[in-house]
């Protein structure tokens, strides 16, 4: 009995060695590498958004691509406040690429397409607001529209469409203690005192135990990741989903598009409504070779279409950036696929060519433009 106590408290002894070691030398297991746009104390919970941002925050967000302010208005928009001499003539909603992740906010299309705009002053300053919030699904989005219509009164909404995260309607991001966090992800999730830890595994025994293990015991939390196919020492990334972003089966793909067509028509039919006018932003990423895929092309080449059958204006901005780009990723920020200043200046140029395109017809802007070229 006295040689069992002795190698039992030799093994314990090792095992304890072995924890601090471990604990010295890697990360937490499990531990969740948040997207950087995930800053403290950027997000509030919103009772039917899931979430957006705080009014009146004031920070920054850096990485090795960029060092950018983030300012949020008493709205909830990152964006200066209207003054009330000034109009609201244009509301832009969608997700980071119309918040202008990764570039100030004077440089994001929106700010870009209000200064275009103004270049005529007669009739006062009218404004494009920018309510854009990183991560939303074209539901959250329309229901940005919803919350400020009756605030400003715009004459017209353009949508920053992302097709290839038309998944974002079944898997939105979600309010995670401060965070947005795909929903799919979240029962995978526990907070701790200093972060988030993750497990790869779906049955919830299996689960519990692991994220138990993570917890208190990193030898074995780190063993039980690897068993589930993860790299020892190896952080989980949020924005990575268990969802393909961009799959193979294009046919059946598209199939799933109709969800994304019936939260459009929902937005189009509310706006005609209040007579205004909807324009759809079709959005793709720059590859790092300078490309851009096909398979964004394809999404946006049958959201263009399902466009001109319901009569909805829609703006592809693919073929303006291939000319331009000739082949160069002049349009990212380096490793992050967020579009660079330079990719939201071209965005306002093409949309104010169309808005001079349509002023002679509709006369919404109800003052003469000026060509942006």
């Amino acid at each position: 009995m006295k040689k069992i106590f002795f190698y039992l408290s030799i093994v314990l002894v090792i095992a304890i060695i072995f924890e601090i070691m471990v604990r010295g030398m890697l990360p937490r297991p499990g531990e969740l590498q948040l997207d950087p746009q995930n800053i403290e104390g950027l997000l509030r919970r919103h009772p039917q958004r899931s979430y957006a941002y705080q009014p009146g925050f004031n920070g920054r967000i850096t990485t090795d691509d960029y060092d950018i302010e983030v300012v949020i208005n008493i709205d909830g928009m990152r964006d200066k406040q209207v003054e009330p001499s000034q109009t609201v003539k244009i509301l832009a909603i969608g997700d980071s690429f119309t918040v202008g992740y990764g570039v100030e906010n004077e440089e994001a299309w929106p700010h870009q397409l209000e200064l275009l705009i103004n270049r005529d002053t007669a009739g006062g300053y009218k404004r494009v607001l920018n309510g854009g919030v990183s991560g939303y699904s074209v539901r959250q989005a329309r229901m940005v529209y919803e919350e400020y219509d009756s605030i400003y009164f715009p004459k017209m909404v353009i949508l920053g469409l992302y097709t290839t995260r038309y998944w974002r309607l079944n898997d939105p991001y979600t309010f995670y203690h401060g965070y947005a966090i795909q929903s799919s992800k979240v029962d995978q999730l526990f907070k701790t005192s200093k972060g988030i830890i993750y497990s790869p595994y779906s049955n919830k025994k299996k689960r519990d135990l692991d994220l138990w293990l993570k917890r208190y015991f990193y030898v074995g939390g780190h063993l039980s990741h690897r068993l589930a196919g993860v790299s020892m020492g190896e952080k989980e990334k949020s924005d990575i989903a268990n969802v393909p972003i961009r799959p193979q089966n294009f046919d059946k793909t598209f199939t799933t598009l109709v969800q994304l067509y019936d939260e459009i028509i929902k937005l189009n039919e509310k706006l005609l409504d209040r007579n205004q006018e909807l324009i759809i932003l079709l959005i793709e990423d720059q590859n790092k070779d300078g490309s851009y895929g096909e398979s964004g092309k394809k999404y946006n080449d049958q959201v263009v279409k399902f466009c001109k059958e319901t009569g909805i204006r829609v703006i592809n901005t693919i073929p303006e950036f291939e000319k331009l780009a000739e082949g160069k990723p002049i349009f990212r920020l380096g490793n992050d696929h967020h579009w660079s200043k330079e990719a939201h200046k071209v965005v306002a140029s093409i949309i104010m060519d169309s808005l001079i395109e349509s002023s002679a017809n509709n006369h919404w802007m109800e003052t003469q433009v000026l060509p942006a070229r």
